[in-house]
């Protein structure tokens, strides 16, 4: 099975996988948050009996994980998930019915076995239900569930112990579990290594043993593994000692203990690893080993906020202590960019309702590459292409944005390089040789740079003229390098790429090969090569975008377009393009041919429109098919499952309007010309409304009602948003239907003109393109 129903199965298993992490870590850390009053209870658990629990399940993980990861081999996965999930939610919820300490340790040793199984087999199942340009996403997101679930587990632990006992915080941790694991029932088991090139996903000839030789032949491997299996003994101790230790030391009561302290994972959890990353990625460039010895590095940096956090009399300093130590764990920079990845790929796929990618393939896997892209949608543009591309990607970026308060922090993440433009000040065009220099060394070590050879983003209804920067770069990378270079265009496309719920297409031409040229002095290409090779990306980039002489003519165009599309079934957006690009052929064509039929033709298609939106009917409703009880049926069968979102689409509509109102009005007072920054502002507003939206939220169900529903909010805001959405436009698209079957009843030979003249204008487009087709 390929396609969208493999792809859809493929984000389900996402979905229930990270659920399903998350509790992972909140049955993991439940059990921290208890220790105080295991201790004061009927069992009288001693700190040598509460540790031991933690090094039960320590240890029964890492004996079972060897056998899961074989039976994953060989074994239906979703099975062996479902089986783990029932297993270790089973064991957490058995130790709220614990008599004696030996029934407790059995219960905690179990939970090893199930999560053992969950953490061998649930990457591997991701792994091959998604292709490998999308795993960076993926990952992200599966792994973001880790500080959640852990602080989850602190918080959910200290409020139900407070409030109702040690016991129903194991019911009420382990419980759900039990009905997640059905939802492993209904994951596919994608063939092993369906997604990875036949050469690698092949098994090792010479088998396991060989291969655990050959890694534990490995220095690096073995000083990592190591060291990284001291780390997280200490810090399987601070985890599951600190709550304890704030209550009994510091005085703190049990509720502020644990859940100051799960908020803390979360947000040092995340600060840590965005910190850390970008000073990877900034060493990376000096030291091969950067990320290893950052990582060693920051672990040191760690000690002294421990034993600050430990020692320091009173509570704020060692609170300031306990930020520091947990801030400094992560120095992952790939971690980093693929979380910052997951999060602006989520908000585009809400301010799109369709994003498409083509050409993928198209992409080399190794080497030296410059991406060239057309530019008509300002940051939107870089952030499509940084999400959505098969390779990480370098950019090189005007210079100012260095300078802006986020987004300069969001571009030196992202390993970009700073051009320099006249506009920018004569004097620091000097500084552009350094560029060029920055350029060449990210592409010597086979790295991807991105650039937009137009220089600007514009609302032109064609491309600017190029700069010469892209074929400089790429002839002087070549020429250095003595090694072919790929320059590769990628065309954007947006159906209206200032609108909400629009669609946007990224698609990848053929790569342009560059060899190595002849050296000249001062190491600047030959001009004529660059001129040359600015010619070839010229004519790559027009033939993937639109490109019409005026703005008339491409909105003609698109209503062209539209009305001759109107009937059938939605096409890919690529299929859309290349409609659109034929059009454009044809209208020119026809302009100087025959302008008399060319402008016949626009006064019907304008009298059309004209009249459709007089009448308010869309052009999807316009068809036999749609109008048809048959179109209807079907229609509200599609949309049945919209009847069990209307209660939290309610709620999500209230909570989100005030901010969705907001970031429109933002957008039209920030920017004043230029449509082009208009979905860059909607975007970017929207995430940092929705966010606080959702905090707000959180912070009123807190203060009203308790920690617990504060939990709740945060985690059901976004949820009501997503459902509102889908709602309003399961509605919208009822309510047109119903319309255009009202306006048939009570005027329906209005209604059957206006599919006359519809059908006229198709196929009269359809004769003048067949014409023109035979001419050319």
């Amino acid at each position: 099975m390929t396609g969208p129903g493999r792809l859809k199965g493929a984000r389900t298993a996402l979905v229930i996988l990270t659920l399903l992490n998350l509790f992972n870590y909140l049955d993991r850390y439940v059990l921290a948050s208890l220790f105080e009053s295991l201790k004061a209870s009927e069992l009288h658990l001693s700190d040598k009996q509460l540790g031991s629990l933690f090094t039960a399940f320590l240890v029964v993980y890492m004996l079972t994980s060897p056998l899961f990861g074989r039976l994953g081999d060989r074994a239906s996965r979703p099975r062996l998930l479902a089986a783990g999930v029932a297993i270790w939610s089973l064991a957490t919820a058995l130790g709220g019915l614990a008599r004696s300490f030996s029934g407790l340790f059995a219960a905690r040793a179990s939970v090893g076995i199930g999560e053992a199984a969950y953490g061998t087999i649930a990457p591997a199942l991701l792994a091959d239900s998604f292709p490998k340009e999308r795993r960076g996403f993926v990952f992200a997101v599966f792994f973001a569930a880790i500080p959640i679930g852990s602080a989850l587990g602190y918080v959910l632990g200290g409020y139900m112990d407070q409030h109702f006992g040690w016991r129903t915080a194991f019911f009420v941790a382990g419980g759900p579990g039990l009905l997640l694991a059905l939802l492993c029932l209904l994951l596919r088991d994608p063939p092993r290594g369906s997604q990875d090139e036949p050469s690698k996903a092949a098994p090792l000839a010479q088998g396991a043993r060989a291969a655990y030789a050959r890694l534990f032949a490995n220095p690096a491997y073995r000083l990592t593994v190591a060291g990284y299996a001291a780390y997280t003994f200490a810090l399987g101790g601070v985890a599951a000692w600190t709550p304890a230790f704030l209550e009994r030391v510091r005085g703190m009561p049990k509720s502020a203990a644990t859940i100051q302290f799960g908020a803390i994972v979360v947000v040092t959890g995340f600060l840590g690893t965005f910190a850390g990353g970008w000073l990877g990625d900034r060493l990376l460039r000096r030291d091969r080993q950067a990320y290893l010895k950052l990582s060693g590095w920051t672990a040191i940096a760690a000690a002294p906020a421990a034993a600050i956090a430990f020692f320091a009399p009173g509570r704020a300093l060692p609170m300031a202590g306990i930020v520091g130590a947990e801030a400094s764990d992560a120095s992952h920079s790939r971690r980093v960019r693929s979380l910052l990845r997951a999060l602006f790929a989520q908000a585009l796929r809400i301010f799109f309702r369709r994003i498409e990618v083509e050409g993928a393939e198209r992409v080399p896997e190794t080497g030296p590459a410059i991406f060239v892209v057309n530019h008509p949608n300002a940051l939107v543009d870089p952030v499509l292409l940084l999400c959505f591309s098969p390779r990480p990607i370098s950019f090189l970026a005007k210079a100012p944005l260095f300078r802006m308060p986020v987004v300069g922090l969001l571009v030196r993440t992202f390993d970009s390089i700073p051009v320099y433009r006249a506009q920018d000040g004569v004097d620091q065009l000097v500084h552009n040789r350094e560029t060029f220099e920055s350029a060449g060394r990210v592409l010597a070590r086979g790295g991807t740079l991105a650039l937009f050879p137009e220089g600007i983003s514009h609302d032109e209804p064609k491309l600017a003229p190029l700069k010469s920067g892209a074929a400089r770069i790429a002839l002087g990378t070549a020429t250095s390098t003595g090694a072919t270079l790929s320059v590769v265009p990628a065309g954007l496309y947006y159906t209206w790429k200032n609108r909400f719920r629009s669609s946007a297409l990224l698609v990848f031409g053929e790569p342009l090969s560059v060899p190595p040229g002849e050296s000249r002095p001062g190491g600047e290409p030959d001009r004529e090569a660059v001129d040359a090779l600015t010619d070839r990306i010229a004519a790559a980039l027009s033939a993937l975008t639109l490109q019409a002489d005026t703005r008339g003519a491409m909105d003609l165009v698109r209503r062209a377009e539209r009305i001759f599309g109107a009937g059938a079934d939605r096409p890919r957006l690529a299929e859309e393009l290349s409609r659109r690009q034929r059009f454009i052929t044809g209208y020119q064509r026809l302009a100087e041919a025959d302008p008399a039929r060319l402008s016949a033709l626009e006064g019907r298609i304008r009298r059309f429109e004209v009249e459709r939106r007089e009448a308010g009917l869309s052009l999807e409703h316009l068809s036999a098919e749609a109008l048809s009880p048959r179109g209807l049926a079907r229609l509200v069968a599609e949309n049945l499952a919209t009847l069990v979102l209307l209660p939290f689409a309610a709620a999500g509509a209230l909570l989100h309007y005030p901010a969705y109102r907001l970031s429109g009005f933002l957008a039209r007072r920030l920017v004043r010309d230029g449509e082009d920054v208009l979905a860059t502002v909607k975007v970017a507003s929207s995430m940092l409304l929705f966010p606080l939206t959702w905090a707000a939220a959180s912070y009123a169900a807190w203060r009203l009602w308790g920690p617990a529903f504060g939990l709740a909010a945060i985690v059901l805001a976004p949820f009501c948003g997503w459902a509102a959405l889908r709602a309003a436009e399961s509605i919208d698209t009822l309510l047109g239907r119903a319309w255009a079957l009202a306006f048939l009843f009570f005027r329906g030979t209005a209604l059957r003109r206006l599919l006359a003249q519809r059908a006229a204008i198709q196929r009269e487009i359809g004769k003048v393109e067949k014409e023109l087709r035979v001419e050319g």
